[in-house]
């Protein structure tokens, strides 16, 4: 009879944050607990890094990756805004907004 021992790895939010009532994980990439790591701002969590335990409690410590944001991502309002300004309604309503009121001429 096969007996599988789960594993217990204990989880830091390194530069990030770590949510309230974060669990261990059980496994050893942390995929089940990454929705519970908040990044510091403009960065993305990458994945964890696996190391030691400090207590015999856990199998292990996962603490938490991050790499900056890309520019794209950082700038997707701005991005948008642009992409909606660069098609023709979005041009005629800046256009008519910002443009000078020119007088009509009555005859």
């Amino acid at each position: 009879m096969n007996i599988i021992e789960e594993k217990h790895y204990s989880v830091d939010a390194g530069m990030g944050e770590k949510m309230e009532g974060c669990p261990y994980s059980l496994f050893e990439d942390g995929h089940d607990v990454r929705n519970y790591i908040i990044p510091p701002r403009g960065h993305v969590l990458k994945g964890f890094r696996l190391e030691p335990s400090d207590t015999p409690v856990y199998d292990g410590k996962l603490i938490a990756q991050f790499e900056k944001e890309p520019l794209r991502e950082r700038m997707s309002a701005v991005w948008h805004v642009l992409r909606a300004a660069d098609s023709p309604v979005g041009f005629w309503v800046f256009w008519s907004h910002s443009a000078p009121h020119l007088p009509t001429r009555t005859t």
